[in-house]
């Protein structure tokens, strides 16, 4: 659904259209993942381990108090971004237009994945992907084709109608997690600052995730221009459709490591992680393998202009195999109280790709990006995997699985 969106904004937008709405969308997700203030993924930590121990109502405590915070951080956000497009020099009245539409977006974002956490919490699967993920593109989708009809579509028109979009997701989220989400009074001691401790790391640890993922996008807009971003961003787009693999195999398994981990089961942690691996590594190389050889394909349906990423798009999708590769070792460090050590690897890791899409995008422009992120990739995934290995003892590669497999069904057979 992203990536029809994505195509079809491009055909309805002109190229500086489009990339001024991927840029602002970059910004906007940064903030967001920072004024979310890691709330969101301490809900998949605490909330199973709170309904597996029956602790009583420290499950309605922790989303009342992440509701609150949620709000405020987010109010602070969207002020902050007003604030940059009127004092952002030389900037065009169409950017500008649209950072004040993306400001309106922050605080809905925020409630949204906030909400989508607590539905991954409790394993509510469906509810925690699909509003987000499918009905929402799809939505948006219908609200630009509505407006196609009577006005012309502007990157201003797209920001206005991802806000409404949200909005309308938003209050069916809101009413499901009412209907769904219901807890009693606490009676316990509320451990705001364990929320806290845990939060606030990985709030840094999702906002250098996102540096990883969308660092070339905004560096591409501020060292080359917006175009150039938003044609970089339909590489990047078409490589993401790989992270569909990753995402589905880590939304089911991260709340199981968190409730194995508190149940100290490693046999039974070591077992998902690996067949996930499995699942994550192969099905991605596939999808890669795929999208690769027929690039030129696929770049072509945005548009005629688009085919000058093909070299960039390659690289990505190197890069998400080498991702894949280690499966959910990010989740594995997090969910087991590793998140600080999880943390320092991401900030060596975003350093890197910072200075390299500095350095090689004057050069090499989109190839350079794409360059960055690959060797910010493997030194991420490459250190995570080690981690996770020598000091947790929790393999997140499917290269020992294999080995095991084959050493288990050896000794079956003698």
């Amino acid at each position: 659904m992203a990536f029809l969106l994505q195509v079809a904004l491009a055909r309805l937008l002109d190229p500086k259209g489009f990339g001024d709405y991927v840029f602002v969308l970059t910004i906007v997700n940064f903030l967001v993942l920072l004024a979310s203030l890691g709330l969101d993924k301490a809900a998949i930590k605490y909330l199973p381990q709170y309904l597996a121990d029956r602790s009583s109502g420290l499950e309605k405590a922790f989303r009342s108090y992440a509701d609150r915070l949620t709000l405020s951080a987010g109010a602070a956000a969207s002020v902050l971004l007003v604030a940059v497009g009127l004092l952002w020099p030389g900037m065009d009245g169409n950017l500008r237009n649209c950072l004040f539409s993306g400001a309106t977006m922050i605080i809905i974002n925020l409630f949204i994945q906030l909400r989508s956490s607590y539905f991954q919490a409790i394993r509510e699967i469906a509810l925690s992907s699909y509003p987000q993920n499918i009905l929402r593109p799809l939505a948006l989708l219908l609200l630009v084709f509505v407006v196609s009809l009577f006005f012309q579509v502007s990157a201003v028109w797209a920001m206005l109608a991802s806000v409404v979009s949200g909005l309308m997701i938003l209050v069916y989220l809101h009413f499901m997690a009412a209907k769904k989400m219901t807890g009693a009074v606490p009676d316990a001691e509320i451990p705001n600052r364990e929320w806290l401790n845990m939060a606030i790391p990985m709030m840094f640890i999702s906002g250098l995730n996102l540096v990883m993922s969308q660092a070339d996008i905004f560096l591409l807009g501020v060292l080359q221009d917006t175009t150039s971003a938003g044609i970089y961003s339909a590489a990047t787009k078409l490589a993401l459709l790989v992270t569909f693999v990753l995402t589905s195999a880590n939304v089911i398994a991260a709340p199981m490591i968190a409730e194995f981990w508190t149940k100290k089961d490693m046999a039974a942690m070591q077992h998902l992680v690996s067949r996930t691996s499995v699942f994550s590594f192969f099905l991605a190389a596939l999808i890669c393998s795929s999208i690769y050889i027929f690039r030129d394909f696929f770049l072509g349906f945005y548009g005629s202009g688009f085919l000058i990423a093909r070299d960039a798009l390659g690289i990505l999708l190197l890069s998400q195999v080498v991702n894949a590769a280690v499966g959910c070792a990010g989740y594995v460090m997090i969910m087991t109280g590793h998140q600080r050590n999880s943390l320092l690897i991401l900030v060596i890791a975003a350093a890197i790709n910072l200075i390299l899409n500095v350095l090689l995008i004057p050069d090499l422009h989109m190839r350079g990006a794409a360059l960055a992120t690959f060797f910010s990739t493997l030194v991420m995934c490459s250190a995570l995997a080690w981690y996770t290995n020598r000091i947790i003892g929790i393999n997140s590669t499917f290269v020992q699985f294999q080995f095991l497999m084959r050493k288990k069904n050896e000794g079956l057979i003698g």
